[in-house]
């Protein structure tokens, strides 16, 4: 779930503008942990 996780923040910082090195300063700092994502299912 973790890597899933990632993927979409990523997708959705893509799509906001945000760049590469963005990206992946958010995924470093753990942002994917607290961030909400409706279309995953709850668990």
């Amino acid at each position: 779930m973790i890597c899933l996780k990632e993927v979409l923040l990523a997708d959705r910082m893509t799509k906001e503008g945000k760049t590469a090195s963005q990206i992946r300063e958010a995924i470093i700092k753990g942002e994917w942990q607290t961030a909400k994502f409706p279309e995953l299912p709850e668990r």
